[in-house]
């Protein structure tokens, strides 16, 4: 059994559209030196990152003592 790969984005800022997290995910896979290809940018947002199809969603998380915007990358068959 393989494990499912999960990966978490933090924003600077509130994305308003599926552009905007597209967007993000563009400038956090140029950073890191990572292949991508969106598959769907509807919602949810749809990605291959490094070879890995991910589901990606925007969340409000809490983090220590800040409150902040991520995207929510889960992998998918």
């Amino acid at each position: 059994m393989r494990f499912k790969r999960r990966l978490t984005i933090d924003l600077d800022t509130i994305p308003q559209t599926n552009e905007d997290i597209c967007f993000s995910v563009a400038e956090y896979c140029a950073e890191f030196n990572l292949p991508y290809e969106f598959i769907s940018r509807g919602y949810p947002v749809v990605a291959i990152i490094d070879g890995c199809k991910y589901q990606i969603t925007k969340q409000f998380a809490k983090r220590y003592w800040m409150n902040l915007w991520v995207l929510r990358c889960k992998e998918i068959d």
